[in-house]
């Protein structure tokens, strides 16, 4: 599925609502036996695929044409290939949102720190104390608990 313009989510949540009355429309058939059913769904499911494959504006890369850069901020390798020409495009300028301006600040932070040899601050979990109480206490075992 390629979610990259808007026009794509547009596209995609029509497709997707079309599979899912598509496949409800197979569990109402009466006639057919279960393995039909699945076989239906199954094919509604491929044909939903191909679709979304082909919504416009198609991507402006090759297929199997890499170009892996590394990206400092990120501290990974990156496929850069045809994003240069997606940032070029006048109709998906925006402004940077919030959530992504922090996440950048965030990874300049951790580099300069790596950078320096000091560990990179841990930022703390929304569910760390729930998760906590689930992981098993030293010396507690089934017998004991």
């Amino acid at each position: 599925m390629l979610c990259w313009h808007i026009d794509h989510l547009k596209a995609n949540v029509r497709i997707l609502r079309e599979l899912a009355d598509n496949i409800e429309r197979v569990l109402g058939i009466n006639e057919a036996n279960m393995s039909d059913k699945v076989f239906m769904a199954q094919n509604e499911i491929t044909r939903a695929n191909m679709h979304c494959a082909r919504v416009k504006p198609e991507s402006t890369r090759i297929r199997g044409a890499a170009m892996y850069e590394y990206i400092t901020e990120k501290n990974s390798l990156v496929d850069m290939n045809g994003v240069r020409e997606i940032e070029a495009r006048e109709d998906l300028q925006e402004p940077e949102s919030m959530y992504w301006r922090n996440k950048s600040e965030q990874f300049r932070k951790e580099r300069e720190m790596r950078e320096h040899n000091q560990e990179p601050p841990v930022y703390k979990s929304l569910f760390k104390e729930e998760v906590d109480t689930w992981k098993r206490k030293k010396g507690l075992n089934k017998k004991t608990l």
